[in-house]
């Protein structure tokens, strides 16, 4: 399982799965927040939010 907290376009997760040098059976992806635009959609999320919608997270201020 790959969790982490936005899945913005879906770029990077695509990217992250596409660097695995082993082939597991299963990978789930889990994400705090989604944005409607993104190409890839997690297995699991929490919300989903507008593409113009910008998250402040707290380590980020």
């Amino acid at each position: 399982m790959i969790v982490d907290d936005l899945i913005d376009s879906g770029k990077t997760m695509k990217y992250i799965l596409d660097q695995y040098t082993f082939n597991p059976l299963e990978t789930k992806i889990a994400t705090i927040y989604c944005k409607s635009k993104a190409t890839f959609k997690p297995d699991f999320f929490v919300e989903e939010i507008p593409a113009e919608e910008r998250i402040v997270f707290p380590y980020e201020r």
